[in-house]
């Protein structure tokens, strides 16, 4: 008795020989919607009309994997299944080189030839699916970017103007902004607006990542990571905390997008300071390693640090470590770092800090992409034989 199952799927059925692909087509109606044709033209002109979950070539001698070549020709036809049924296994490599997916004889069992079809059906029928819901889910994000991307733009008008009126509110005020509990009023306003202002920053430039366009320029690492000091240097100070910047190895030079680079540095530097904690001796260290290829930075400190299972999270959208008294912030600002580093070609990780707390690691390329091959290959060329 036949075990093959009822699959709704089409298929056609393609050769040189009527009466060889008449007869493979009558097998294979029993399962399947079968459309018999004798030409590859035919069969592309088929599938533009209604594409098939499967072909399947019928060969008389060796030119199976020729239409094999033909039909992945055409951009209709590249993801479709194709299987080859030849006497002609001597075809068979060379066919599936040509893109087969499989090769039977016409010798085989009809239920084995419709068992093949229909695996290859139901694999195309999945890939639809799954092909039709990565769109889908495109569009809802892209839809949701669309959305953030007004809703950012309509919020900071408000707060822009708000700290504007708690500027006008203050000077209005007069000595009576000088009173405790105004004073605590109007620093409560000005810090809302501060981290309102940022997270609406950070919601836009992650959007802005998703499509990064560089501005590749060789810089001074060393430079960069000076004007940022002098930028915190207020809040440094203010917490006491203690900075080295130590160089090592061949000089940092980097070649990349000097503003992207040092928003990263500015989003690792900014995490160290908020999360600082209260130890006795606050420190932060900046170190710069130059490598044959790459630039490695890491910015440690000895704050309250990353617990183990969350380092890997901490890179995530919207991503936030579960704390009692945690910082404000848009969660945004490790996921920008990781996107912009990532369009330079390096790698970004967080690892524990030699002083106890935690230490980003993320390394940028020295040279041009163009330039870095040119120097491997030269490598290359100067290793000996062996």
């Amino acid at each position: 008795m036949r075990q093959s199952p009822k699959i709704v799927g089409r298929v056609i059925v393609v050769g040189g020989e009527q009466a060889d692909v008449d007869a493979l087509a009558k097998a294979i109606s029993i399962d399947f919607r079968v459309l018999r044709v004798y030409t590859c033209s035919d069969t592309l002109e088929c599938a533009r009309l209604e594409p098939p979950h499967a072909i399947v070539v019928r060969a008389t001698g060796g030119e199976g994997p020729e239409y094999c070549t033909l039909l992945r020709q055409d951009a209709a036809l590249r993801r479709v299944p194709i299987l080859l049924v030849t006497g002609d296994q001597r075809s068979w490599t060379s066919a599936l080189q040509a893109g087969a997916i499989d090769c039977l004889s016409p010798d085989a069992n009809p239920d084995h030839i419709r068992l093949k079809i229909g695996r290859l059906v139901g694999l195309k029928r999945t890939e639809d699916k799954l092909r039709l819901a990565l769109d889908r889910a495109q569009d809802k994000v892209s839809e949701l970017e669309s959305v953030i991307d007004m809703v950012t733009h309509d919020l900071k008008s408000p707060v822009v103007a708000t700290e504007g009126f708690v500027r006008l509110l203050r000077k209005r005020l007069g000595d009576f902004a000088s009173d405790p509990a105004i004073k605590e009023i109007l620093q409560y306003m000005d810090r809302a607006c501060t981290n309102m202002r940022g997270f609406l920053d950070d919601l836009s430039q992650s959007l802005v990542t998703q499509t990064l366009e560089l501005d590749w320029k060789p810089f001074r690492l060393e430079a960069a990571v000076q004007e940022l000091l002098r930028n915190h240097m207020e809040v440094i100070e203010e917490k006491g905390i203690r900075v080295a910047f130590n160089v090592s190895g061949r000089e940092p030079e980097v070649f990349g997008d000097r503003r992207r680079i040092l928003q990263v540095l500015d989003n690792l530097l900014l995490n160290a300071l908020k999360h600082m904690g209260s130890p006795q001796d606050p420190r932060i260290l900046i170190e710069a390693e130059g490598g044959e290829q790459f630039i490695t930075t890491r910015i440690s400190d000895n704050g309250i640090g990353i617990p183990p299972e969350y380092r890997d999270k901490i890179f995530n959208r919207f991503f936030r470590i579960p704390r009692r008294h945690a910082q404000s912030g848009s969660g945004l600002g490790l996921s920008i770092s990781r996107a912009v580093v990532e369009s330079h070609g390096g790698e970004i990780w967080v690892e524990a800090g030699p002083y106890g707390g935690a230490s980003f690691v993320f390394t940028v390329p020295r040279f041009s992409p163009e330039k870095a091959g040119r120097k491997a290959a030269e490598a290359t060329a100067q290793q000996p034989e062996r």
